[in-house]
């Protein structure tokens, strides 16, 4: 669950600064990498709790 936080929060900074015009547009591309390791991380927690639970 860290980690999913972790990307969430490193994507929100990226995206704020950039929006912003602080940062070049390489941190974009790197918002997009972390919202895609948080959605990876999220359906791992998921899959592994149906997987300790099966019903």
């Amino acid at each position: 669950m860290a980690l999913a936080l972790c990307c969430m929060s490193l994507a929100g900074i990226n995206l704020y600064y950039y929006l912003r015009n602080v940062v070049k547009w390489v941190y974009s591309v790197d918002f997009v990498i972390e919202i895609i390791f948080l959605v990876y991380w999220l359906f791992y927690i998921a899959r592994r709790k149906v997987s300790e639970h099966p019903d």
